[in-house]
């Protein structure tokens, strides 16, 4: 490793932070990474100011949301597994209110009051057994 950072060195670490910008390396920046991806300290880097204005450039671009980098594919790809699941879930829907509207109508034919079929479930002679018919509270 040289000892001070050379003209091109410095277009090379500019660019790697570049890549840090648009997002291709993630969303965690720090000097930490950039200083272990160049063998030289946090010091040396920020004192460099090419470096330390693309270091805060790429910094702030990640910090902006409206700049989040799209993997227009892999995007792509999630909007049609999303659009498929919405319209399975749309027939699914349905076929439910169908049965629903099937059930109302059996019922009223038969005399049953449909607030009667969603009165909560009583405690169960089991659970009774087992509790031996302790009151609960």
């Amino acid at each position: 490793m040289e000892r001070y950072i050379s003209e091109q060195l410095e277009q090379q670490i500019v660019a790697f932070l570049q890549q840090w910008e648009s997002g291709e390396l993630g969303q965690a920046l720090s000097w930490a990474k950039v200083a272990k991806a160049s063998g030289y300290t946090r010091q040396a880097l920020s004192a460099n100011r090419p470096i330390r204005d693309a270091f805060n450039k790429a910094k702030q671009a990640l910090k902006d949301p409206k700049k989040k980098p799209l993997d227009t594919e892999k995007t792509q790809n999630e909007i049609l597994l999303l659009r498929e699941e919405n319209a399975r879930l749309a027939a699914l829907v349905l076929e439910h209110e169908k049965r629903f509207m099937r059930w109302a109508h059996n019922c009223q034919s038969k005399g049953i009051n449909l607030l009667d079929l969603d009165k909560p479930i009583g405690v169960s002679f089991k659970l009774v057994s087992r509790t031996r018919g302790l009151p609960r509270g």
